[in-house]
């Protein structure tokens, strides 16, 4: 029936939509399988990041993994900062601004060493001068904080990044640094006990909404849909004019004098023809 289908541009086009179908399915898994984890992670801190502080030893051990059930767990400490091995963490963002983390161990009254990000500072001039960060308060400190995991950082830092700066907030290469047990993971400082100097932007917990992934996820299924309907559409068209065009060529068949030449203008001859 429909016999342009077998022609090039049409198989081109046949060809395509299941290609084009493959891809938008492809991308809206992708679409949903992020708004799956933004969702849990909204669950998650939801969670964790409401409940009462507890002591950060019951969370988190020197030595060890942090376990993910813990992450944005409130928990609380208590001992002295070692304002000496403060690192900047660079290339932290809020809204936008582009700044660092000012990472300061908090040595513990047993011992162990809990690295506190004590918030955000923005970059400012150039990138191989370090900011001034607010120091930590002196004497003993009480500070709570949500648990997070240890970032992954390089063994040694490139020798264009300035003194005392870091990539990453790695509490393993800070234990080897410092010499003593690190506790795993670090916190996001929320209160401090006295308060510390003002110009630090502590560092907020993630927006509680799932985005807009799960409307993308709908959108590219509905292009595969669209794709569908789509080739149909063309096809009908294309037979309706193809067809439109036979009963154009059959009128004209019909048609006696579009079909015959005039016999008369056949039999005769021009009045001037030699004899």
């Amino acid at each position: 029936m429909y016999r342009f289908l077998r022609q090039p541009r049409w198989i081109a086009i046949t060809a395509l939509v299941p290609i084009l179908i493959l891809v938008f399915l492809m991308l809206s898994q992708w679409q949903w399988h992020r708004y799956q984890a933004r969702h849990s992670l909204n669950a998650e801190v939801a969670a964790n990041a409401h409940q009462q502080p507890v002591p950060v030893g019951e969370l988190a051990t020197p030595g060890a993994s942090l376990n993910s059930a813990n992450l944005w767990r409130v928990v609380s400490a208590t001992g002295k900062y070692d304002e000496a091995a403060q690192v900047l963490v660079r290339l932290k963002t809020i809204n936008d601004d582009t700044g660092f983390w000012v990472a300061t161990p908090l040595v513990t009254t047993n011992g162990t060493i809990l690295m506190v990000n004590r918030g955000w500072v923005p970059a400012t001039g150039d990138a191989s001068v370090a900011p001034i960060a607010p120091p930590p308060p002196a004497g003993p400190v009480e500070v709570t904080g949500v648990l997070q995991q240890s970032e992954s950082g390089p063994a040694s830092e490139a020798s264009d990044i300035p003194r005392g700066e870091v990539t990453g907030l790695d509490v393993n290469r800070a234990a080897t640094q410092l010499r003593a047990p690190v506790y795993s993971g670090y916190i996001n400082l929320t209160s401090s006990e006295p308060a510390q100097a003002d110009g630090l932007t502590l560092i907020p917990l993630p927006q509680q909404d799932d985005g807009p992934h799960l409307s993308y996820t709908m959108q590219w299924i509905a292009f595969s849909v669209m794709a569908i309907v789509g080739w149909f559409i063309l096809v009908r068209r294309e037979a309706k004019w193809q067809k439109r065009e036979r009963d154009d060529g059959d009128d004209d068949a019909d048609d006696p004098q579009a079909a015959e030449p005039d016999a008369r203008s056949q039999d005769s001859e021009p009045l001037d023809a030699p004899r």
